[in-house]
């Protein structure tokens, strides 16, 4: 194993695959666009609250309206993406600004955008016996283009 293999494999493993109790909203964000930056939209998918499920799902019908709408694809396979600010609405809603710089953006007319903002609205999952998966975990209920 060449030290950089070892290194991608470390930084893996620290990458959260599922919601978790132990994760903050913000957490939640990161992990749902580096998976969305691989384009992994199942592991973003995954992140997504059982309301947003409800309307996006499943998972392979949520990636296709990524891939297939103009406002979102730019959020697979970015070149990269930053966080640029956070509301909290109270203690179980927050509102967490992403700027998503798409691979080959540019300033030029009609070409695509160097960067598109989106605004996740995520909430603290209630404690569940049906959403055992979620319970007490950040999840985002809407991403908002523009």
């Amino acid at each position: 194993l060449r030290h950089a293999d070892a290194l991608d494999a470390a930084s893996d493993a620290l990458r959260p695959r599922r919601p978790s109790p132990s994760l903050k909203a913000e957490d939640v964000v990161a992990a749902q666009m580096d998976a969305l930056q691989e384009g992994d939209a199942m592991r973003c998918f995954k992140f997504a609250s059982p309301s947003n499920k409800a309307v996006t799902g499943p998972w392979q019908r949520f990636r296709q309206m990524i891939a297939n709408n103009p406002e979102y694809s730019p959020m697979l396979h970015p070149s990269r993406w930053e966080f640029v600010g956070a509301v909290a609405l109270n203690d179980a809603r927050k509102q967490l600004r992403v700027r998503v710089f798409p691979a080959g953006g540019s300033a030029a007319p009609f070409a695509i955008p160097p960067s598109v903002e989106y605004t996740f609205e995520v909430s603290l999952q209630p404690e569940s016996e049906s959403e055992r998966a979620v319970s007490n975990c950040w999840c985002t209920d809407a991403v908002i283009a523009g």
